[in-house]
């Protein structure tokens, strides 16, 4: 099988859009894959770069015959697993599950990045992702315009969790707060499985998310509402 070096890029705005990429400058090789695959997802188990990454590794491991085997590294708001892949040698057998942080946004928040955007290829856009507002179902805050008010009302006091610093609910929460004028305390996790949680138990007032993850898990509990 011939590995495509062409870039797929695709997304608009603030929309969290993980996509396939590999380790720069891929050497020719006679036969590929020649083992199993890995596909190293920068985020904790159950969030949404997981979950796509495990549909993606079940038909890619049909398409190539090999095993592929997602392998979750988080920390550092996804720069840990994405400089392992990075650094990796660039033989086609690693993969990374991109995100708009891991792949655009992080190289602008940190001086110190690890690796350089520039040492991954793209490979693919597999998944486009809506970012949502939720809260617990028992919360106060009944519509967008209650969260609003009280936003504005007590400046500081309102707090938001996102699965970390540079991911696309931090940067959708920030800019909620620039166009509203309001402050909301920012609270990172190490992915979304580590924010619904405390969301759910009232530690936190919102979360700020992709729809799957967050939406999905929190409503079907019963215990969130979103918008």
């Amino acid at each position: 099988m011939t590995l495509s070096r062409r870039l797929v890029l695709a997304g608009s705005g603030l929309l969290a859009a993980p996509l396939l990429a590999v380790p720069g400058l891929l050497r020719a090789q006679t036969t590929f894959p020649n083992r199993a695959v890995r596909l190293v997802v920068p985020f904790p188990g159950g969030g949404a770069t997981d979950v796509t990454a495990r549909v993606v590794a079940e038909r890619l491991s049909a398409m190539l015959g090999q095993p592929v085997v997602v392998d979750n590294r988080p920390g550092a708001g996804g720069m840990l697993g994405s400089d392992m892949v990075a650094k990796a040698d660039p033989d086609g057998h690693t993969l990374l599950m991109c995100t708009i942080g891991t792949a655009s946004i992080n190289q602008f928040l940190y001086s110190n990045m690890p690796y350089q955007v520039s040492a991954l290829t793209e490979l693919a856009l597999v998944n486009s992702l809506a970012n949502v507002v939720t809260v617990p179902a028992d919360s106060p805050l009944k519509t967008f315009k209650d969260l609003l008010e009280k936003a504005k009302a007590q400046k500081g006091t309102l707090t938001y969790g996102t699965p970390g610093n540079g991911t696309s609910g931090h940067m959708c929460g920030e800019l909620l707060k620039s166009r509203t004028g309001t402050d909301i305390i920012h609270v990172p996790y190490r992915g979304s499985a580590t924010v619904i949680p405390d969301l759910l138990a009232g530690r936190i007032d919102m979360a700020i998310d992709n729809l799957p993850p967050t939406c999905r898990t929190s409503t079907r509990a019963g215990c969130g509402r979103s918008r």
